[in-house]
């Protein structure tokens, strides 16, 4: 394990500096230590799958296969295995009990073949200005 120290003096450029490192999914956790303080705060960091990757190529190719995907499984839902179509189904419930069965323990992505892309989850983060 390498561990790095970082000196700010700015409270609200370290907080920027935290924010970024827990940004990253090699950093394993963050300690602060305020010296004018005196006191010490580690930052408990969300946990990141190891198979985050391969999901993510997964939702590639199924944003890529779209059209072609409309063209066959108009309101059925799909499952993407190492970019492929491995089965489908109108039933979602049915379609995830084989695919649990089929592909125990991968990463295999599930979703409905509509007109358009699901819109993206948007998550702000209040912050205190002062």
């Amino acid at each position: 394990m390498t561990h790095l120290i970082v000196e700010i003096s700015n409270k609200q450029k370290a907080d920027l500096v935290v924010e970024l490192l827990s940004s990253l999914d090699f950093v394993d956790n963050i300690t602060v230590t305020h010296e004018e303080a005196g006191f010490t705060q580690a930052y408990l960091l969300p946990h990141v799958s190891p198979d985050r990757r391969r999901m993510l190529q997964e939702e590639a190719a199924f944003e890529a296969m779209q059209q072609t995907l409309l063209a066959q499984y108009a309101g059925e839902f799909v499952a993407i295995h190492q970019q492929q179509v491995v089965d489908h189904d109108p039933d979602e419930l049915t379609l995830f009990d084989r695919i649990c069965h089929d592909y125990p323990d991968e990463v295999v992505l599930i979703r409905p073949v509509l007109a358009t892309l699901e819109p993206p989850l948007i998550f702000r983060s209040p912050r205190l200005i002062g």
